[in-house]
């Protein structure tokens, strides 16, 4: 009897773990709560990109970081995203905005500490790829003279100058349409030979001050759209033109929201504030921004930010909520609130960053009522986390840099903090350097940091004494914490048991380095990484560790940049991995990794769809017998190879109005080769087409269909014995989106609507209706109403309201 008992115990506890290997597969193919989508403004090689994330329930949610890379990177990096209202919005620099695109992903963290990411499923082998288009020969046809990029002027001032001198013989200049703020402009300028010419007479009146876009749409003979250009530029107040006729520039902004949030029938209100302002005298520049939350709480890590900063050209200073960019190894994008420096001489620079990076909080519980359901989430306990960093560096970085950083970060405890959290303290060093030739077109690359932790500083430290008598130490470490450890190491960092890795080794390294060349069209880059399995630096989050390897990426320009061949191998392995002890001989789990990503965009000078098309490869192993029978063994098992398809394709074009189609297709097919079986496959298709008609309506239809295959794990107790029994199961859903915003009296009252309906086997629609007006030039207020219907909860669920709603009214106003 007990035989048998032990047998069943055996057999319950190896279905329990196949159920955990399975599980992450299985909530991966989820629906998105709190990150509906994300997308970009229209991306442009070598331009500034803006993405946002849609989000729902924003009040819940705590942060939310924005991971990217360009295409064919290992490494993603970070920024984090500002909620503003629902929406998450930051900017990725130009100098790292590359095509054919970029590769993203989102992660949002609510209060309680509960993580997900869009897409939901495995995102950094699945990222969003946002398009990007290539600079293009065009753009040196038709030349905006005036206004200039980003000027500041009154709007009487405004003077449209467009050259043709180097337009192809295809133009046909009397097609060509002016836009400013989408509203045509074009039968009021006139042609004086090679330019086109519209006077501040023939623009709207009553301009607002702020930023506008002038758009010109180029045609050929036949009538087809052959290319457009834009260009911005700031409309400013009398008062603000004569501040800058005095050399004085100044600018503000500021936006309070009131929300009421109805989630299953629990209302909220929120109520947020948001302001903006900068100033300019000659080399002296400041900037200011707060934002204010009825979210913020002492008992949950800030929601309230602020800055204030001053740039003297060689010096800046700032204060508040700051986002400073160290070597990626060491501190990436993470927010800190304090004091941020940098001193900027050219030939000797330095770097300066010192403050919370988390707040203390004592942890609670978090208790909501629906209804008559009372639901509690603990909110973890937290130390006060301080961090300091400096970079002092030589050379300008336009062909060469050298810099040496340092960064420490520590817990601030007491005894009256909950004992369960264990206070640490982080100590990195690292250097970087760059060389590069001929305009960056020869680069060197290469940083390398090394890391110290301590997982709980509050056990008793070291000394002479206590390494002598403990028992867990070897001679070989005794030795080098007598030499090294408390008569060094202690100076920058608390030397207890608990230090890692102990002995300091180089596991505790990592390195980076690559060359890459840009000649003749062609950018070829190589790189090796090594990341240590013990590095730990509390600045980044996004770094993979304990593996190696190379990775080569090559991507070629034809045909005067109408053709890309994007290429990329990337082979990495574990340093370290683990390792099985109870097998004759003990196996080492080194996993390798190998992904190839192919593709193929094409540009036509002609009035065609752009297209990329590509191809990617994913094998990861392990040395573990695919076919391994001992479930202790085969649960560990890695051989899967991983396939993936996609295209991509957008097209301008006009009729009885001007038309943006998207178009994308994703398709992934996953192979376990081992007695898991976890094998998946999806297909995603989206079509999105934007519409600015001839008359005052923009409309957007969009169309997506996710279709999946996923693994599912059931437990067989026929005869009373516990067998996992794997099959699949589908997830399958369409939503259609359907949204217009007409302008009901110009540019002054404007009415927007979406619906939404998502069907199959997730189901919810949404309804969403809103009313904007110009109450002056720079006087904006909004109305906001979303209705969601959701799916109808499990049988026997008590709440008040399956659907959710959201009522906000905003006022903006701009100075």
């Amino acid at each position: 009897m007990d035989t048998l008992y032990r047998r069943a115990s055996t057999l319950f506890s190896r279905c329990i773990a196949a159920v955990l290997v399975f599980a992450p597969l299985i909530a991966n193919s989820q629906i998105n709560t709190y990150v509906r989508t994300v997308h970009a403004e229209q991306a442009r090689e070598g331009m500034p990109m803006r993405v946002s994330a849609e989000l729902a329930k924003s009040s819940e949610l705590s942060r939310v970081v924005l991971y990217y890379r360009q295409f064919g990177q290992s490494e993603f990096r970070i920024l984090e995203m500002p909620i503003m209202g629902d929406t998450a919005t930051v900017t990725i620099s130009e100098d790292e905005v590359t095509p054919p695109f970029m590769e993203v992903y989102v992660l949002a963290q609510t209060q309680s500490g509960a993580i997900e990411t869009y897409p939901f499923e495995n995102p950094q082998a699945t990222p969003t790829r946002l398009p990007v288009s290539p600079k293009s020969p065009k753009d040196q046809e038709v030349l905006i003279l005036s206004p200039d990029r980003a000027e500041q002027l009154l709007a009487s001032d405004i003077y449209i100058s467009i050259s043709f001198v180097y337009a192809s013989d295809r133009i046909d200049r009397k097609r060509t349409k002016i836009f400013f703020d989408n509203i045509d402009v074009s039968a009021l300028a006139v042609n004086i030979g090679d330019l086109t010419i519209v006077s501040p007479d023939a623009l709207p009146k009553n301009i607002a001050t702020g930023s506008h876009k002038l758009r010109i749409d180029v045609y050929d003979t036949t009538n087809a759209p052959y290319h457009s250009v834009e260009r911005t530029m700031k409309v400013v107040s009398e008062q603000q033109a004569e501040a800058i006729r005095e050399h004085v520039q100044y600018s503000a902004n500021a936006q309070a929201e009131g929300r009421n949030e109805d989630i299953k029938g629990t209302q909220t209100l929120y109520k947020r504030l948001n302001a903006r302002a900068n100033a300019s005298y000659g080399i002296l520049k400041t900037t200011g921004n707060i934002q204010l939350t009825s979210e913020e709480q002492a008992d949950r890590q800030p929601q309230n930010r602020y800055f204030l900063g001053l740039d003297a050209k060689y010096v800046r200073l700032g204060i508040g909520d700051a986002y400073p960019r160290f070597p990626s190894t060491v501190l990436d994008g993470r927010r800190i609130r304090g004091l941020t420096a940098e001193l900027l001489l050219g030939p000797f620079n330095v770097n300066y960053a010192n403050g919370e990076i988390i707040r203390r909080v004592d942890g609670d519980t978090l208790v909501q009522t629906r209804d008559t359901i009372t639901t509690r989430t603990y909110i973890p306990p937290t130390l006060r986390r301080k961090l300091t960093i400096l970079r002092p560096s030589f050379g300008k970085g336009e062909n060469f840099q050298i810099g040496f950083t340092y960064l420490k970060a520590k817990d601030e405890f007491d005894t009256s903090q909950d004992k369960g959290v264990k206070p640490q303290e982080n100590v990195v060093v690292g250097t970087d350097a760059v060389l590069a030739f001929d305009d960056h077109r020869f680069e060197l690359t290469a940083q390398a940091s090394y890391s110290l932790n301590n997982i709980d500083i509050s056990a008793p430290e070291f000394t002479d004494a206590s390494i002598d008598s403990s028992k867990t130490l070897t001679d070989d470490v005794k030795k080098l914490l007598h030499k090294y450890g408390i008569p060094y190491l202690s100076k920058v960092i608390t030397v207890n048991e608990n230090i890692q890795p102990l002995p300091p080794g180089i596991t505790a390294l990592v390195y980076e380095t690559g060359l890459a060349f840009n000649y003749f069209g062609n950018y070829l880059k190589g790189s090796y990484i090594y990341h240590g399995a013990d590095y730990l630096s509390v600045g980044t989050t996004a770094l993979r560790r304990d593996v190696k390897g190379f990775n080569i990426f090559d991507r070629i320009r034809l045909f005067q940049n109408s053709v890309f061949l994007t290429g990329s191998y990337e082979r990495l392995q574990n340093i370290r991995g683990d390792s099985i002890l109870t097998t004759k001989p003990p196996i080492q789990l080194t996993t390798t990794y190998q992904t190839v990503n192919t593709s193929v965009s094409y540009y036509p000078t002609s009035n065609m769809p752009n297209i990329t098309l590509g191809y990617g490869i994913n094998k990861n192993s392990n040395p573990i017998d695919p076919l391994e029978t001992n479930p202790s063994v085969a649960n560990r098992a890695i051989d899967d190879k991983t396939n993936r398809y996609f295209l991509q394709s957008t097209y301008d074009f006009a009729y009885r109005g001007r038309h943006n189609a998207t178009l994308s297709l994703d398709i992934s097919n996953k192979t376990d080769n081992t007695t898991k079986k976890q094998d998946a496959q999806s297909f995603n298709a989206l079509l999105l087409v934007n519409t600015v008609h001839t008359f005052p309506l923009e409309t957007t239809f969009g169309y997506s269909m996710s279709l999946n295959t996923i693994p599912l794990v059931t437990v067989d107790t026929t005869g009373g014995i516990f067998r996992p029994v794997v099959s699949s199961a589908s997830l399958n859903y369409t939503t259609i989106t359907l949204n217009g915003r007409y302008k009901i009296y110009k540019e002054v009252l404007k009415l927007s609507g979406t619906f939404a309906p998502t069907f199959g086997d997730f189901k919810r629609t949404v309804f969403e209706v809103g009313l904007q007006y110009a109450i002056t030039q720079n006087q904006n207020a909004a109305f906001q109403y979303q209705y969601i219907i959701n799916t109808p909860p499990p049988p026997g669920t008590i709440q008040a309201s399956d659907n959710d709603s959201y009522v906000s009214l905003l006022y903006r106003i701009d100075l």
